[in-house]
């Protein structure tokens, strides 16, 4: 039987073997609940000196710094020009206050004091009464009135923007007033010479006696103030009793504060000189770090963040930890842990990475030891018992059972395959066992008894355990193996083919049933009613490397991973699991949240767990991290989202109107009273839109998204940087809308928007498209009615053309019958004479050379006639050679010289039928009027080109005539007959002559158009 134990073994047990006792209480704590986040010159801060802080109404945070004004969104630091609004001489800011009426009143390095609000801005110098010297202290009233302490003595109010020497100081104590407060009332509060009082009905009032001339105050909001003097904190009512709160350590400081503030807890924030910054709770004072000890201002904003401004340190904001990291300063024995777990008293055991046993209860972390030999690095893991007691799981087979009620230690070593890795005990009273020996394997303990289970394959290490809400054990290995216990073996659980191989790290049971998988690499799986889903860093997983899953009370799942900390909301992983949302959204806590560079650990179960007190409790390398998330700070709901600026072309031409202006931006609209639209030039290069949202809370897990409608198909997302870049946007009307998810993962549905039209070029205006569509309607019909007419014209070209070919024919018809049917007629009529046996031979002669010529004639003609009719010869040089060898030839038997000039080269024109015909017929007629009528022995016929046609020209030694009344002539119906011919093909026909020398007759024709 399992743990048989001898009586005389018990009596040993108390004084002597594995008596667990306590070596010591661990000191208090130095892990502070509080934690710094710091902004410093490599952040964008343009100096490292802040000397005042103050907040708008409209959310921005606003710097003073020796180099001027700065505005802070938790993104972005701006500086402003103060230049442009009468500073003269004054760039620095030393104080600041923010007035009730929405600006903010400065003082100046030179001494000028301002009240910044936009246009309604105002400098207060020497000129308008101020003291010549620096602002000591800076206090705005109830009723506006802003108060004013100069150093080396001197004192001012402003009230109605006029400056007044403050009334009443003749019941003062001798001395200068050192220190101003304005309560919750509204009343200002004063230290002078050492008294302390106040302000009312027009009066100075002495309360109590401080004993010091310098002193802090600040409000309380209770009523009265706090004051600090000589390193002690006291609050003083409007009765003038003093209540000394205590003191705190001064030997770094001279005990006076530069800086108190009370915040809306009730905790004082004290801000010293040079010994840091100092928070008193109601029972004590603690010093709470910053970046430099030097503190100059101090700031509560509407999210309950505390801003410390520093010399040197730059800007830092205090915030309560949610994420809380103890390790050797809180009383554990190292830094990193293998197992956690609570028993059934509320204690948390731990597990540590060198094999100590160590465990937590109110009086903090506490380190176990025994009198037993345990070499180092001993113990494994550790694991409640549901029944009471704890289980140790250790190296070298070795199980420890503890009931401390009981004062009993068990060991066992008998049995155990290994080194325990893993440790699941079930409300049934079994112990599930995950080990490694000579060969993995997975044990069970039942009722004392070992039973070792069979494991299909090499599962290799089995490294988580958990029973989920159905009793169901469920076991992961490194090799990727997800098994369940069923009776006396360990099914292997199919998965998809996937995922069969991913090193399994943790595994966790939640309530309704669900078992969530921490894998190495591929992000978490999700089992539930036989279903299987794995989401990653694909959906918006922060990492896909999980080592711990713990799920809190308000329905999250806190993961630690390989790169930090982070949730998801569980029914937001279910629903991107099954697909019903496209994107997980994560909260991650990093340096925002003084939680940066914490990598979870693995290896061992039980790992992380949730306390009874609602705690969560993650092992890092780093140390154990502890979460409460009843303490995580309240978020006020969605945020809204804020449009600053509008660039074009790096010109500004809208933006959100803020106190003060950034230089260039003096002409620009103002958004946060635009209800139109902007309008954009249409040849624009760049455009920028910047967004942001005024929460200091989760930086880095502040979201946003955008859409351009009418341009971007999907929203698109950012963290950094907050805006929004488009390139040369098509002309026409657009929406841009932005949303904010803020460190909660609240999206603010509503979002903002802004609209804008892209102006065409004149081109695409309305107007332009109706022009262009009148004129392209007139070109389509002048295009219509343009080649209508040149159908029309090409049809009576074509009729003419066929009314020409008629005309030829009937012409051709007429020569045949006229001239060849004359011809023929004669020739056979002289044949019938020459016939005759009567005729004399010397008559028959003569018909016969008469009929030889007739003959001869009537072949010329029927020549002329086939050279007319053949298509093939409707070209120049056609006509050009016919007409030279006819004319050689009928010269030539004319007994008259023919001289003829042609070009070498004579283009192939086409010569419609009829103008070759008709010219050719001039040239013989021409031809014809020579041999009979001008007695000439030589003629000259030349031919040339021009521009656009051809010239003809037939030149004649006869003895001429005079041409002046040749056409009027009778008997000179051949000339006429030329000119009809030449002007019935559009030619040109001159002729030149003069009695004894010669005729000249020139004929011009143009070529037909191509």
């Amino acid at each position: 039987m399992f743990f048989a134990i001898t009586k005389s073994f018990r009596c040993k047990l108390p004084g002597s073997f594995i008596l667990f006792f306590i070596c010591g209480a661990a000191a208090a704590t130095t892990n502070s609940v509080w934690f710094s986040r710091p902004w410093q010159t490599d952040d964008g801060l343009p100096n490292n000196n802040v000397l005042a802080i103050a907040q708008t109404t409209n959310g921005f945070l606003w710097l003073g710094t020796p180099s001027g004004l700065v505005s802070f969104d938790g993104a972005q630091f701006q500086k402003f020009n103060l230049t442009n609004t009468a500073f003269a001489g004054n760039r620095g800011v030393t104080l600041m206050v923010g007035s009730r009426s929405g600006g903010l009143w400065l003082a100046m390095n030179r001494g000028a004091v301002a009240y910044l609000d936009g246009p309604r801005t105002k400098v207060f110098t020497v000129k308008d009464g101020l003291v010549d010297g620096q602002v000591r202290s800076l206090v705005e009233a109830g009723d506006g009135t802003l108060w004013i302490l100069f150093n080396g003595g001197g004192s001012r109010m402003i009230k109605n923007g006029k400056v007044t020497a403050l009334p009443g100081m003749d019941n003062l104590p001798a001395g200068q007033l050192t220190t101003l407060a304005c309560d919750v009332n509204g009343d200002i509060w004063w230290v002078k010479s050492g008294e302390l009082g106040i302000y009312q009905n027009g009066k100075f009032q002495h309360l109590a006696h401080i004993g010091n001339w310098s002193a802090g105050l600040a409000a309380a909001k209770d009523g009265g103030v706090w004051v600090c003097s000589n390193a002690h904190l006291f609050h003083c009512d409007a009765a003038g009793r003093m209540d000394d709160r205590g003191s705190f350590d001064s030997s770094r400081t001279s005990g006076n504060s530069t800086a108190l503030l009370e915040d809306l807890e009730g905790g004082v924030w004290i801000g010293t000189a040079f010994g840091g910054l100092i928070r008193y709770d109601g029972s004590a004072f603690e010093n709470i770090s910053t970046s430099r000890p030097e503190i100059q201002s101090l700031l509560e904003d509407r999210e309950g963040n505390i801003w410390v401004g520093t010399l040197g340190g730059g800007l830092n904001r205090i915030r309560r930890r949610v994420v809380q990291l103890q390790g050797i300063e809180a009383g554990l024995p190292f830094e990193s842990l293998r197992s956690l777990c609570e028993d059934s008293k509320g204690t948390v055991w731990a597990v540590t990475e060198n094999g100590l046993l160590a465990r937590h209860d109110q009086s903090g972390w506490q380190t176990i030891s025994t009198d037993a030999k345990w070499a180092p690095n001993f113990l494994t893991c550790v694991a409640a018992d549901p029944a009471g007691g704890l289980w140790i799981g250790g190296r070298g087979r070795r199980l420890l059972h503890w009931d401390e009620s009981h004062g009993v230690v068990l060991a066992q070593s008998n049995g155990l395959i290994g080194t325990i890795f893993s440790m699941q005990p079930c409300t049934n009273g079994d112990v599930w066992l995950g080990e490694i020996g000579t060969v993995n394997g997975l044990q069970c303990l039942r009722n004392g008894n070992l039973i070792t289970q069979k494991i299909p394959g090499d599962v290799r290490t089995i490294r988580a355990a958990a029973q989920d809400a159905n009793g169901n054990i469920w076991f992961g290995s490194a090799r990727g193996n997800l098994l369940r216990a069923k009776d006396d073996e360990a099914v292997i659980e199919p998965l998809p083919e996937s995922d069969e191989a991913l090193s399994i790290r943790c595994i966790t049971a939640t309530p309704d049933g669900s078992l969530w998988i921490g894998y190495d690499g591929v992000g978490v799986g999700w089992m539930k009613d036989g279903h299987y889903y794995r989401v990653s860093a694909a959906q918006g997983l922060f990492d896909d490397y999980i080592s711990q899953i713990i799920s809190d009370d308000n329905g999250w799942l806190w993961f630690g991973s390989d790169h930090g900390i982070f949730k998801a909301r569980e029914k937001d992983l279910e629903a991107v699991a099954e697909g019903k949302i496209a994107r997980l959204q994560t909260i991650h806590y990093g340096r925002d949240e003084g939680a940066e560079n914490l990598q979870a650990n693995f290896g061992y179960s039980p790992g992380g767990l949730r306390s009874r007190d609602g705690r969560l409790w993650i092992p890092t390398r780093s140390g154990l991290a502890v979460i409460n998330p009843k303490l995580q700070q309240k978020n006020s709901g969605p945020l809204p989202v804020l449009l600053q600026k509008v660039i074009v072309d790096d010109q500004t031409i809208a933006r959100y109107e803020k106190i003060a202006e950034l230089a260039g931006d003096s002409n620009a609209a103002a958004l946060q009273h635009f209800g139109g639209r902007l309008q954009l030039p249409p040849d624009y290069r760049r455009l920028e839109i910047d967004f942001t949202a005024l929460s200091f809370v989760g930086l880095e897990n502040i979201r946003f998204r955008y859409r351009l409608s009418g341009f971007d198909q999907d929203w698109q997302e950012t963290v950094i940087p907050r805006d929004a870049i488009y390139s040369r946007l098509p002309a026409g009307d657009y929406t841009f809308e932005v949303r904010a998810c803020n460190s909660e993962g609240i999206w603010n549905e509503a979002g903002t928007i802004l609209a804008f039209t892209v102006l065409p070029y004149f081109w695409q205006t309305w107007w332009f498209r109706i022009l262009s569509g009148f004129l392209l309607l007139a070109t389509v019909i002048a295009a219509v009615r343009h080649f209508e007419n040149k159908r029309t014209q090409h049809q009576l070209a074509r009729l003419e053309h066929e009314r020409a070919i008629e005309q030829e024919r009937a012409r051709i018809a007429k020569d045949i019958h006229d001239d060849l049917g004359a011809n023929l007629t004669e020739i056979t009529l002289l044949s019938e004479l020459a016939q005759s046996p009567d005729a004399p031979a010397d008559e028959i002669r003569t018909d016969v050379h008469r009929i030889a010529a007739k003959a001869r004639k009537l072949t010329n003609s029927l020549d002329e006639i086939v050279w007319a009719v053949n298509p093939r010869n409707d070209t120049l040089d056609s006509f050009v050679t016919y007409t030279c060898l006819y004319a050689e030839d009928f010269l030539h038997t004319a007994k008259i010289r023919c001289r003829l000039k042609v070009p070498e080269k004579i283009p192939h024109r086409p010569l419609a039928t009829n103008v070759r015909h008709n010219l050719f017929l001039v040239v013989k007629e021409a031809l014809n009027n020579v041999v009979k009528h001008a007695l000439a022995n030589e003629v000259h016929i030349a031919i040339s080109l021009v521009a656009n046609g051809f010239e003809l020209v037939i030149k004649d030694n006869g003895r001429g005539f005079d041409a002046s009344g040749a056409d009027k002539s009778a008997g000179r119906n051949g000339l006429l007959n030329m000119r009809q011919r030449t002007e019935e093909i559009r030619g040109r026909i001159n002729l030149e002559s003069m009695s004894g020398e010669g005729t000249t007759i020139t004929l011009a024709v143009n070529f037909p158009d191509e």
